[in-house]
């Protein structure tokens, strides 16, 4: 007993320091993440050099302090052509998150999307999915070698994704034709995340470009799913053309590796294999899995063997273990159930595998005909066929596990399924739109048998259709330009069906179309009775129940007039940015800024002109905070001064940030060939023309805004909150959301706010938070504000929040029966008492499914509730069995059976006599005894009662 003790302890302390080491690693990787420099790459391209960089923090603002804890490059736009150049002599770490760089054009001077000069070493940590898309004649991640041999080094982890594509003569990850060093690669270590990578035509994907340096280069692969291909006459890893020496030293020491070229999946000098599937493939071609150029060696130099082996589906992505010899190790198959078994010096010819399934493989490597032929699944036993049932179907957010079928290799039926097989099916959905049909894989399920195998019929589908429900539709009522027909923020409430626990009405409706009768994308002032919706749901077959809407539109007058003075966003120094409004066109208005920005040589000024949106960004980080109502953004422009002005008596002149008087460039075109003239507006806004081109002015920035969007008042939910809330999150005094002035206007100041449409949970306080009075129940929840500005104008901004019902897991005691005709026995049940709040209670109790029969009956939850603030369900399966009644015995089979049990304590009282008890034994044999003491009471009592039941007869 105490060894076991000791044994538990052992394993109990040996659990606490993995924990703690585990813990350790997630709070050091933490650590390293909050202690890097944030660089926006989207706002601006970045270098990183020994003692000083260049790149943009996610302000916008200007960063060049070298951080020897790295830096954590992200994006704030879809894609950028900006680079990220690292210069020699720098060892640092770089955190690549969800990066998209696209490299439109040859550039020597930065010639990838991520370049590594020599002499640099960079460990590249992938966050999430990452694209590098690099021009011709160079990489797509640029690693290259230098002529005297100096080489870059990359180091990539991380649990996230690379796409690393380029054009001809450049290879997707190492070197590149035209970028100023030799085309040869120089260190690239992989040990970790899912990198696919293409080279051009004559490039390798991992490695070198068309020719070779001075020098192999270094390709090491310790772990990670690597794809890497070459378009055209060169190959997977190593690299070259492929009349070029293959100058590449390649050591694989893990991971699944996919490698394929037109002549040579890899290539090099030298390839090392100590561990990992390598699947290398001639393209196209899948049916011989081993093109390597030079024999793989083990570290002691002896020729590596492949067994190729096509396994079972059911084993993709499943750890092997392998024996062969001696020898005991693991591999892990590829997404097809493909395995490139090594066999070193040593190991025989007989090789078992053994999966996670419990699928056992076994062959023979000298029966193979050829040493690269595809053995196709070389089951050790035979095998048992998992057939799923056809037609199955579900609607979207059930419960779903694929019912099945086993047969025999004979074709009969496997009766024992539950004693042999644990787990079970599942289904691959291919996107969230729906109906779908969607392909039955074997999931986790696992053969507990040595006797067999098991394979999973192929090809069969099931069917997951949308889910029903239908909603109401409230009355709107809107001002008119500010909601197309495929915005207009109705209200709707869900009256039959349910929500899937997570989605919202407002998450599952993909679009809504509230189509004008006239095609037109807006309604303009009126009424309109029995609006006709459409709606279109990836997941959810949507109704309306009740009467269609009606859509109010009301008359939207633009409060600007020229001359006024608006005030939104901040400049790097965070000063507020002042805004004169300078015409109302149509539906936009134009704006120019107070004050203008640096100061330029005309040549200068042009240049900022052209890339006028990045100037603009980087000098006011802050509009992408308003970017909504933002039409268009421009370097001041005489062109449009005369287009717009329509009264010449606007304020013209400008101010520098210090509030002087400032000259400013306007970009006046000359008559044919239409020249740009050195034009500007002097400190008391006259029209000039420079008289050299040494003389500086500033730009002034012009913008067009919507009038029909930012004049509103803007609601919004609290940080701590979300759409969907769970009941219990918001109790009394919780803060619900802040309504402020969306435009901060300086003459047209918003003189009040008031709530309506909301009951009285809520209170909106003088500072524009809202507050709620009490405990919100389950339930959709609407709240409008309007303000009235000084001028009169009204305004209306709704937002709107569900709060979901709390779900708690009910599990039933299992092993009950009863036996028919007995009443059903109350259920016993347990539940996390915390999910339950204080006050609130559970009633009901628990069910069984279908009539009272004999046999086992699913537990369901009856009339169990908490009420409508709670969902119950049941978190476990469980079954009550019925019994038959039991047989009451005859006199006759009763008296024979008293005699027999009393013969039998007789037998039993005389050997326990002839029993001499010794040390061990001893406890036993008074557990023993007593039992038998308790035996013989029941027996007398039993007597007894038999007795005076006969003499009451």
């Amino acid at each position: 007993m105490k060894k076991k003790v000791y044994i538990w302890l052992g394993v109990f302390v040996f659990a606490m320091i993995c924990s703690s080491k585990l813990n350790t690693v997630v709070k050091a990787e933490e650590n390293l993440y909050s202690e890097m420099t944030v660089l926006d790459i989207s706002k601006g391209k970045i270098s990183i050099d020994v003692d000083h960089i260049s790149g943009y923090g996610e302000d916008g603002s200007v960063i060049t302090e070298v951080n020897p804890k790295g830096y954590h490059i992200i994006s704030s736009s879809n894609s950028t052509s900006n680079k990220i150049t690292v210069q020699m002599g720098v060892r640092t770490t770089i955190v690549a998150d969800h990066l998209n760089i696209v490299d439109y054009s040859t550039d020597i001077i930065e010639p990838s999307p991520l370049f590594i000069r020599p002499g640099a070493s960079v460990t590249l940590i992938l966050e999430g999915e990452n694209k590098f898309k690099g021009a011709d004649y160079n990489a797509a991640i640029g690693v290259p070698q230098a002529s005297d041999g100096t080489m870059a080094e990359l180091i990539i982890e991380g649990s996230g994704s690379a796409i690393c594509r380029t054009g001809k003569r450049g290879a997707g990850i190492g070197g590149g034709q035209k970028c100023g060093y030799t085309e040869g690669a120089g260190i690239i270590t992989i040990n970790s995340g899912v990198i696919d990578t293409v080279g051009g035509d004559y490039g390798g994907g991992l490695g070198n470009a068309e020719r070779n340096g001075n020098k192999n280069c270094q390709i090491t692969i310790n772990g990670g799913i690597i794809k890497a291909s070459s378009n055209n006459q060169s190959n997977g890893i190593g690299g070259s053309r492929d009349r070029e020496s293959g100058k590449a030293d390649i050591i694989i020491n893990g991971g699944i590796i996919y490698a394929s070229g037109p002549n040579n999946a890899i290539r090099g000098e030298s390839i090392q294999y100590n561990g990992g599937n390598v699947l290398a493939l001639l393209n196209g071609n899948n049916t011989n899995w081993q093109q390597f150029n030079v024999s793989p060696l083990d570290q002691s130099s002896n020729s590596v063997r492949f067994a190729s082996v096509q396994l079972d589906k059911v084993d993709r992505s499943k750890e092997l273990s392998i024996t062969c010899g001696d020898h005991v190790y693991s591999v892990t198959s590829d997404d097809q159930a493909r395995v490139n078994i090594p066999l070193f010096q040593g190991d025989g010819n007989i090789i078992s595998l053994s999966s996670t399934t419990g699928n056992v493989y076994g062959l023979d490597y000298s029966m193979l005909t050829s040493s690269t032929i595809v053995t196709d699944r070389p089951y050790s036993y035979p095998v048992l066929t998992i057939t799923p049932d056809h037609n199955q179907s579900i609607q979207y957010g059930e419960t779903f596990t694929p019912s099945y079928k086993v047969y025999q290799e004979d074709g009969s039926i496997f009766d024992d399924t539950d004693n042999i097989f644990s787990g079970s099916l599942d289904y691959q959905v291919t996107n969230n739109w729906y109906p779908q049909t969607v392909e039955i894989t074997s999931g986790d399920i696992q053969i507990n048998s040595s006797s067999y195998c098991f394979t999973l019929t192929p090809d069969i589908t099931a069917v997951i259709t949308k889910r029903k429900i239908a909603v109401s539709i409230n009355d709107l009522e809107v001002l008119d330009g500010i909601y197309s027909r495929y915005d207009l923020p109705f209200q709707y409430h869900l009256e039959e069906g349910t929500l899937v626990l997570g989605d919202t009405l407002e998450s599952i409706m993909n679009s809504i179309n509230a189509a004008p009768n006239d095609g037109s994308d807006y309604y303009h002032k009126g009424i309109y009775p029995n609006l006709k919706i459409y709606f279109n749901s990836s997941k959810y077959e949507i109704t309306l129940k009740g009467n269609n809407p009606t859509l109010t539109v009301l008359e939207n007058e633009c409060l600007f007039k020229q001359g006024d003075r608006l005030q939104f966003g901040q400049d790097l120094s965070h000063h507020p940015v002042k805004w004169i409004v300078a015409n109302e066109i149509g539906e936009n208005i134009l704006l120019y800024s107070e004050n203008v920005y640096d100061q330029f040589t005309f040549e200068e000024a042009k240049q900022v002109k052209d890339n006028a949106i990045h100037y603009i960004l980087n000098k006011i980080p802050t509009l992408t905070d308003v970017s909504y109502f933002i039409v268009d953004t421009r370097i001041m422009d005489n062109s449009i001064v005369n287009e717009l002005f329509l009264d010449s008596s606007f304020e013209q002149q400008a101010k520098d940030a210090e509030g002087n008087p400032a000259k400013y460039w306007l970009f006046t075109e000359d008559s044919y060939p239409y020249q740009e003239q050195p034009v500007y507006r002097d400190e008391n806004g006259e029209m000039q023309v420079a008289a050299d081109d040494t003389l500086t002015a500033g730009v002034r920035i012009m913008m067009l805004i919507s009038t029909r969007t930012h004049t509103l008042p803007q609601i919004t939910l609290d940080e701590s909150l979300t759409p969907r809330i769970e009941y219990g999150m918001i109790e009394e005094g919780t803060i619900i959301g802040q309504v402020k002035d969306g435009a901060a206007i300086v003459e047209h100041k918003t003189e009040s706010f008031s709530l309506v449409s909301a009951s009285d949970d809520f209170t909106l306080q003088e500072d524009g938070t809202v507050i709620a009075n009490r405990r919100l129940k389950a339930g959709e929840y609407l709240l409008t504000v309007c303000s009235i500005d000084d001028t009169g104008y009204e305004t209306k901004s709704c937002i709107s929040f569900t709060v979901e019902p709390r779900q708690i897991e009910i599990l039933p005691q299992s092993n009950i029966s009863f036996s028919l005709g007995e009443n059903l026995p109350a259920i016993p049940y347990s539940y996390d008492e915390s999910r339950l709040l204080h006050g609130d209670v559970i009633i009901g109790s628990l069910a069984i499914e279908g009539e009272l029969t004999p046999g086992e009956h699913k537990i369901t939850l009856g009339t169990l509730s908490a009420g409508v603030n709670y969902r119950l369900v049941l978190s476990k399966e469980e079954t009550i069995t019925i019994l038959d009644k039991p047989k009451v015995p005859t006199q006759n089979e009763n008296d024979h059976q008293d005699r027999n049990d009393e013969a039998d304590e007789e037998t039993i009282i005389e050997k326990e006599k002839e029993n001499v008890l010794t040390g061990d034994q001893q406890i036993p044999a008074i557990i023993f005894f007593m039992i038998l003491l308790s035996g013989s009471a029941f027996f007398i009592i039993k007597k007894i009662k038999q007795t005076d039941d006969s003499m009451l007869r």
